[in-house]
């Protein structure tokens, strides 16, 4: 795996943590566009990745980077302490696990990896194109 590659994940990562953020909280009628960026992202990051083997890995890994994330971002208020009682510290973590994994878990998946594929593959025109 080449540092483009993981420059790439990091990349990929952010920007679906980002986009299932956003749309996760703003959700008035605008899931297609949600689904738009993630194969937006996907795409290009599949582009950038190229080979089949490392698209496939980075997609899944990509996926449990954000769900991570997302999680992360979401529980700060328990993280730093901000809570007085611990009873809203458990309510808190036990809803954000339900956000993350019912906005993300099979949709995100599926598309990373499909479309991971479709811009590996374009990527690869693209490069025997130039050469």
């Amino acid at each position: 795996m080449k540092v483009k590659d993981l420059f790439a994940l990091l990349l990929w990562t952010t920007l679906s943590s980002n986009i299932a953020l956003l749309f996760s909280f703003f959700n008035s009628g605008f899931f297609l566009l949600t689904y738009f960026f993630w194969v937006a992202a996907a795409i290009l990051a599949g582009v950038v990745i190229v080979d089949f083997k490392n698209v496939i890995i980075l997609s899944v890994a990509s996926y449990f980077f954000t769900s991570a994330l997302m999680f992360v971002l979401l529980s700060l208020p328990v993280f730093l302490g901000t809570l007085s009682y611990q009873i809203l510290s458990d309510l808190v973590f036990s809803q954000n696990l339900k956000l993350v994994f019912s906005f993300t878990f099979p949709s995100l998946l599926l598309i990373n990896i499909a479309f991971g594929v479709v811009g590996g593959y374009i990527g690869e025109i693209l490069l025997t194109s130039h050469s």
